[in-house]
């Protein structure tokens, strides 16, 4: 790094012999120059550079192997003449200001490796044409405004190693071929090509969040053995998690998001996604249900060792089927409901008594019941069932006290649904550790 912070040379073109310059991270101004017709690999990333990149920039640079960008104030569009770098490996221009949309002349590019346009003002649909660029391991579109599907070519490929289209206004479903053979690959039929799926060696990456995706989540993402890192959270996701997903051993359980999506029902049975941030499931109906439900259970599980008790399994029962209710989470919910669900399964009865109590207290503005000093959590719970004791009648206390914040008889000291759900999210991992 230092500290330049002219315009670039022009006269540098008269040094024909130069194929390679670096000058990222300085201070240089201005535009690029045109002059430097032999270079075959130019980095000045982290500069100040603005104004729009001329086609005649493309037409004279046709050697160009490495193309760095990146880091400067580039704007207006991409010239469709970018389809004349037909050498280009690398092509990084993220964190500009380019708009417009992506030239489909970047389909020529075949030896292109990488491509970064990230964090730019992009819009329009994305080119069906990147489905040519078969020698393609990273492909970044984030962070622009990109609508429209995701075009099913980009099946083609399989030597993809990170996908990141995050921050988009995309639409549609998944493609299943994202995940399957396409219809280039397959002679006969695609389940001949299963175990030579080159896809399932080489994908580590894939970042669909914060879109407008919708439909339910394919059984065949599974078959992207390789994945590390999976993000399709913030989107409009409905159905049930695949069960074949529980196959994704490489999956990182800190890198896994499926939150704020209309997914329902368990989730997969691995330890990866059991032992994920419940932050991961957040806004899903399966969320708020996981949580309540694995407290009960948790409860349950730890008093049947110590005596087999009906009631016991009765009282699961009864949670089971009424956390079956339960709707997505979000700020618009009904939280007063729900206290009163949490506050019935924890009771073993409606609580329309403690109900009362609460409303009564207020219209005599005398102490509520609640923060009385007779209150008591042996007073709550369901009278036929042992005490709670330990770190178990902790978590039973944390429930009911939300409960009750849930159901206060001054609407405007409940809080929102959004609130009570990061609130239990953050608990269903040390419930989970317990030795139930």
């Amino acid at each position: 790094m230092n500290s330049l912070n002219s315009a670039i040379p022009s006269v540098l073109g008269f040094c024909t012999n130069l194929t390679f310059m670096a000058l990222d991270t300085n201070s240089f101004i201005g535009e690029l120059p045109l002059s430097l017709t032999k270079i075959t690999e130019l980095g000045l990333s982290g500069n100040s550079l603005s104004g729009s990149i001329s086609p005649y920039f493309f037409s004279n640079w046709t050697e160009l192997t490495s193309l760095q960008l990146q880091d400067n104030y580039f704007s207006r569009e991409i010239p469709p003449e970018i389809g004349l770098l037909t050498k280009l490996q690398i092509l990084c221009l993220f964190n500009n200001s380019l708009s417009d949309s992506i030239p489909s002349e970047v389909g020529n590019l075949k030896d292109l490796l990488e491509i970064d346009l990230s964090q730019n003002h992009l819009s329009g649909p994305i080119p069906v044409e990147l489905g040519k660029l078969t020698q393609l391991q990273v492909l970044s579109l984030a962070s622009n405004k990109l609508s429209g599907q995701i075009p099913t070519v980009l099946g083609n490929l399989r030597l993809l190693f990170s996908l990141n289209l995050n921050r988009n206004h995309l639409t549609g479903e998944i493609p299943r071929n994202l995940v399957s053979c396409t219809s280039s690959t397959v002679p006969e039929n695609c389940e001949s090509l299963l175990n030579k799926d080159l896809r399932n060696n080489y994908m580590n990456m894939v970042d669909l969040s914060n879109n407008r995706l919708s439909g339910n989540i394919a059984q065949d993402l599974a078959r992207l053995s390789s994945l590390e890192s999976l993000n399709l959270s913030h989107n409009q996701l409905s159905g049930e998690f695949p069960s074949s997903l529980s196959g994704m051993v490489s999956l990182s359980n800190i890198s896994l998001d499926f939150s704020y999506n209309n997914l329902t029902g368990p989730i997969p049975t691995s330890s990866v996604f059991k032992d994920a941030p419940a932050t991961a499931y957040v806004g899903n109906s399966v969320l708020l249900a996981a949580i309540v439900a694995g407290f009960i259970t948790c409860y349950r599980k730890t008093k049947l060792l110590e005596q087999e008790s009906r009631a016991i399994f009765e009282c699961e029962e009864k949670a089971e089927s009424m956390l079956a209710f339960l709707v997505r989470i979000t700020d618009k919910c009904d939280v007063y409901s729900f206290g009163v669900v949490a506050l019935e399964v924890m009771m073993g009865m409606h609580p329309r008594e403690l109900l009362s109590s609460l409303s009564s207290s207020k219209s005599r503005r005398t102490m509520p019941i609640v923060e009385s000093s007779e209150f008591l959590l042996k007073d709550v719970l369901d009278q036929g069932l042992p005490q709670p004791t330990g770190q178990i009648a902790q978590e039973i206390a944390f429930v009911v006290s939300i409960a009750l914040q849930c159901v206060s008889a001054t609407p405007e000291l409940r809080p929102i649904m959004r609130f009570v759900a990061q609130e239990l999210s953050v608990r269903i991992q040390a419930c989970n550790s317990y030795p139930c």
